[in-house]
């Protein structure tokens, strides 16, 4: 609304005197001066916007809840899809480790790699075991804990690691 009142503005209703209207309606009009205007029922319609703007509000509070609540719902359950995903893929990693490290013992039983070839064969068949096992018993939790201890303790080396493994992922995407 302007800096005029109500009852200043440009339209000059006929029968309307503005001397009498402008004071009762300035920028404070309320309930009771509406009333006295223009009879006992307009004030009460003031009181009506309120009540039904309180009603609205609180629709509209209660929608934006049930909106947060849906998201909430939707978002876990992308959460525990992509978990079994996640959890299918660590599975299969692991497997893979221990079905490797099998065919480095096959192999070196075979060969009869004696020296430092079988001990070195020994020592990464192993190691692959360990990997798959600790694959199968640990959380996601548990790998961020201990990619984060790694890291600290060796940054130049989790640095290059990191940059090695962006090159080949480069090249492998191309």
């Amino acid at each position: 609304m302007s800096e005029r009142g109500f009852g200043e503005s440009r339209d000059r209703s006929p029968g309307l005197d503005r001397s009498s209207t402008s004071g009762s309606f300035g920028r404070d009009a309320n309930a009771d001066n509406v009333g006295s205007m223009f009879g006992s029922g307009a004030g009460a319609d003031l009181g009506d916007v309120d009540q039904t703007s309180d009603q609205a509000s609180q629709g509209l509070t209660q929608r934006a809840g049930e909106a947060v609540d849906t998201v909430k719902e939707q978002l876990a359950g992308a959460t525990t899809r992509a978990s079994d995903i996640a959890s299918k893929g660590v599975d299969a990693t692991a497997s893979g480790l221990n079905k490797a490290a099998d065919k480095l013992r096959d192999m070196n039983a075979t060969d009869g790699a004696q020296g430092m070839a079988g001990v070195a064969a020994s020592k990464a068949a192993d190691t692959l075991d360990s990997a798959s096992r600790y694959l199968q018993h640990a959380d996601a939790g548990t790998w961020m804990d201990d990619l984060d201890s790694i890291v600290r303790q060796h940054p130049t080396q989790s640095l290059l690691v990191a940059a090695g493994a962006g090159f080949l992922l480069s090249k492998l995407g191309k």
